[in-house]
């Protein structure tokens, strides 16, 4: 059936009334039991009509009015005197909306919440504004809450737990609890700080600029005006700055060599993943340092030990970093057997901090799409109900 909601009622007409399907409809029951007592009842108290907003059709929005009865009811020990009848799957005591509609709704008002949703809904023939939209999502339960199987320091430090107390629950240090405490990203637990010459913007346009000065053009202000028309988006000032290192030493300028923040990419990078020109620029730089060299190799097994999850094989691997004894690697190892165990688990079970990294994204998508206006009610039904569904 087209409309199997409908089921229950008899449609006495149907019209297009300002680009809206507006219905006519009337309850078929001929006795219709108490909401209270249960006993069916047969006599009719009253009748008026009900105006219900359902699910689009054809993408015009429905109206459906119902001419619905008020019934006695003629149980005795009953406290009831009169009710409303409602009709399954189409009706709900004071509910000016069909239930699918409603759903729909809600659904909505979770994804999109104050003013993108109104818009989605306008768009689908189900209108309504951001408050109806908003009360929407506050009147929906709390998902249950789920016990977690796995704790890590953030949650320890949600949970009221000192620096010294979780350091001392998990075996580590203070100072290290506290780097993953303040730490944002993964990047700002890494040891050390990045150096060598950074790329600049003119980086992809000195083979063109090489190749004019070879041709006889040596004159800043043309060569800058020619790649500004190829796309450069620098000042001239920069320009004129490296043609400059040209007129002071006629050799040919030698490409600026990899900086240690490329060359650590490219050793944390999976082999396959390299592009065609970086690999062998790769070699070439740990031919020129055998401890490099041996440091890529240890790199690269820890880096399969992750992904193929071979937690086993930590012990000979900190074996062989401490026989190269390589600096950084060695303390690193070192920092890995003062807590084997736990390495080792994480090495070899499924468990990482993905999920949690990516609900906090998802928080902050949230809060963002509701241009950080939202109250902390709102926005803690949001995140909870958008968990439950994600």
């Amino acid at each position: 059936m087209l409309l199997p909601h409908l089921t229950g009622v008899l449609v006495d007409r149907v019209e297009v009334v300002g680009g809206a399907v507006w219905m006519w409809a009337s309850p078929r029951a001929e006795a219709v039991p108490c909401p209270r007592c249960g006993d069916p009842a047969t006599r009719v108290h009253s009748r008026y009509e009900r105006r219900l907003a359902d699910s689009p059709v054809a993408g015009r929005k429905l109206v459906l009015r119902l001419r619905v009865r008020r019934w006695f009811c003629d149980g005795t020990a009953c406290l009831v005197k009169t009710f409303a009848e409602q009709v399954d799957g189409l009706t709900v005591r004071d509910g000016r909306r069909r239930p699918l509609l409603r759903a729909m709704l809600e659904r909505i008002a979770v994804a999109l919440a104050g003013r993108a949703g109104p818009r989605l809904a306008t768009s689908l023939s189900a209108p309504a504004s951001r408050s109806t939209l908003l009360r929407l999502v506050m009147s929906l339960p709390d998902p249950s809450a789920v016990t977690p199987k796995v704790l890590g320091v953030d949650e320890l430090l949600a949970q009221g737990h000192s620096i010294r107390g979780i350091a001392r629950g998990l075996g580590w240090g203070q100072k290290t609890v506290q780097r993953y405490a303040r730490a944002a990203t993964w990047q700002d637990i890494v040891d050390g700080k990045w150096k060598g010459p950074r790329s600049n913007k003119l980086d992809p346009f000195k083979p063109y600029l090489q190749q004019r000065w070879e041709s006889g053009c040596t004159n800043a202000l043309q060569l800058h005006r020619e790649i500004v028309v190829l796309g450069y988006p620098g000042a001239y000032g920069q320009v004129r700055a490296y043609l400059e290192q040209r007129r002071l030493n006629p050799e040919a300028i030698a490409p600026a060599p990899p900086t240690v923040r490329r060359v650590t990419g490219w050793l944390t990078r999976h082999p396959d993943t390299l592009a065609e020109d970086d690999q062998p620029r790769l070699k070439a730089v740990l031919e020129q340092c055998p401890e490099l060299r041996a440091a890529a190799g240890h790199v690269r097994a820890f880096g399969e030990m992750m992904t193929k999850l071979q937690g086993e094989l930590l012990p000979e691997w900190i074996a062989a970093v401490r026989a190269d004894d390589l600096p950084g690697l060695t303390s690193f190892a070192n920092g890995l057997q003062s807590d084997l165990d736990a390495v080792t688990a994480g090495l070899t079970t499924t468990w990482n901090s993905g999920p949690v990294e990516g609900r906090v994204n998802h928080i902050k998508m949230i809060k963002r799409q509701m241009f950080g206006r939202a109250g902390l009610a709102l926005l803690r039904k949001r995140v909870l109900l958008t968990a439950v569904r994600h």
